[in-house]
C-alpha cells in the first residue's frame, strides 16, 4: 500500500481548539494524585488521531475524480488505529472508563460534520459553532483523565472554552471577510463600526464567563476571570491599529499566538487559585 503524503484537514482553527482544550483541561485544575503525563499524551493521541481520521473518511465518502482511494484508506487506518489504541490504553489500562460517555457526542459531531461536508456546508456558521462545541469536549475529557472522576470544574472549563473559541471564530471570520471584500477600515471609527456585532458578542461572552465563574460556588477561582481579557486587549489593539493586514496567514498565526496565551493564562489562573485556597485554609 502506497501511502503518499499525509492526508491533512483544512480546518486549521480546529487545531487550536483541540490543543488548548487538551492542555488547559489537563493542567489547569488540580489533580488529587498529581497530573499524569501519560494520561495527557494518550488523550492527545486519541483526540488528534480521531480528528485526523475524519479527513480521509470524508474523502472516501465523496472521492474526487481520479483520487487515490488506497491512499485515503491507508491514512484512515493509521489515524484511526492510533486513536483506537490510545483510547483503549486510557480506558482499559488507566481505567478511565468514563471516557466511553464521550463517544456518543463525538459520533454525533462527526456524523453531522460529515453530512455538512457532503453538502459542502462546512463553512456555515451553525456548523462551525457545532464543531467548536464538539472539539471543546476534549477539555472536560482531559479533566476527567487527570482527576479520575467527573467534576464541576470539567463543566466550567468546557463552557469557558466554548465561549472563548466561538468569540474568536466570529472575530476571525469578520476579519477575513474584510480582507476579501476590500472594506476600507483605515479609520478607527470605520473599524469599530464594521466589527460592532463581533465586539458585542465579545462583551456578551465576557459577561457569561463572569457569570459562570462567580456562580460556580468556588469551583472556579476568581482568577479565571482574567484569561478571557486577553481577547479584549487583542480587540482593542486591532481597533487602534493604523494599518490593516491583507494577509490571511497573519490572521491565523495571530489567533494561534492568542490561543497559546489563553491556555497559559488559564493554567496559571487555576494554579494560583489553588495555591491561594491552600494558603487561606
Amino acid at each position: 500500500m502506497k501511502l503518499g503524503k499525509p492526508v491533512a484537514p483544512k480546518e486549521h482553527g480546529a487545531w487550536m481548539v483541540l490543543t488548548v482544550s487538551l492542555t488547559a483541561g489537563s493542567f489547569a485544575p488540580p489533580a488529587l494524585h498529581g497530573h499524569t503525563m501519560a494520561g495527557f499524551i494518550l488523550l492527545t493521541l486519541a483526540a488528534l488521531g480521531g480528528f485526523l481520521a475524519f479527513t480521509p473518511l470524508r474523502m472516501l465518502a465523496r472521492t474526487p475524480a481520479g483520487a487515490d482511494r488506497e491512499r485515503f484508506w491507508g491514512w484512515l487506518l493509521i489515524y484511526g488505529g492510533t486513536a483506537l489504541a490510545s483510547f483503549v490504553a486510557l480506558t482499559v489500562v488507566m481505567e478511565r472508563w468514563g471516557l466511553l460517555w464521550f463517544l456518543a457526542p463525538a459520533a454525533l459531531v462527526t456524523g453531522g460534520y460529515l453530512r455538512a461536508g457532503m453538502a459542502r456546508a462546512t463553512r456555515t456558521l451553525p456548523v462551525e459553532i457545532a464543531g467548536i462545541a464538539g472539539l471543546a469536549l476534549c477539555g472536560p475529557a482531559a479533566v476527567y483523565v487527570q482527576q479520575g472522576r467527573f467534576t464541576a470544574q470539567a463543566l466550567i472549563l468546557y463552557l469557558l472554552f466554548t465561549l472563548w473559541f466561538v468569540d474568536r471564530m466570529l472575530t476571525a471570520r469578520r476579519t477575513l471577510e474584510a480582507m476579501r471584500s476590500g472594506a476600507p477600515l483605515a479609520a478607527l471609527g470605520e473599524r469599530v463600526a464594521y466589527f460592532a456585532p463581533e465586539l458585542a458578542v465579545h462583551g456578551a461572552a465576557l459577561l457569561l464567563a463572569a457569570g459562570i465563574v462567580l456562580g460556580s460556588g468556588g469551583a472556579a477561582p476568581l482568577a479565571a476571570l482574567a484569561p478571557p481579557l486577553a481577547a479584549t486587549l487583542r480587540n482593542a489593539r486591532d481597533m487602534a491599529a493604523g494599518r490593516w493586514t491583507d494577509d490571511p496567514m497573519k490572521v491565523g498565526f495571530a489567533e494561534m499566538r492568542l490561543g497559546i496565551i489563553y491556555a497559559a493564562l488559564t493554567i496559571l489562573a487555576w494554579r494560583l487559585g489553588e495555591a491561594l485556597a491552600l494558603f487561606i485554609s
